[in-house]
């Protein structure tokens, strides 16, 4: 669904790196508003930096 939805690759790193936040962010007030609010790319990447989680562009070479 986020390759049709965020189709210029924004969507599979929005799916891998919702990921990585949700197994790396120990504040679990904050998991569970993001877990709420998170329904597009830069609202995650707001929360990932809250957290000093860097966002991992998807690179289609991998």
């Amino acid at each position: 669904m986020e390759d049709i939805v965020y189709w210029d690759n924004e969507g599979r790193a929005f799916l891998f790196n919702f990921f990585r936040y949700v197994t790396n962010e120990s504040n679990k007030s904050r998991l569970k508003e993001a877990l709420q609010k998170v329904k597009d790319p830069d609202r995650l990447k707001s929360f990932m930096k809250k957290c000093s989680i860097e966002w991992i562009a998807y690179k289609e070479n991998l």
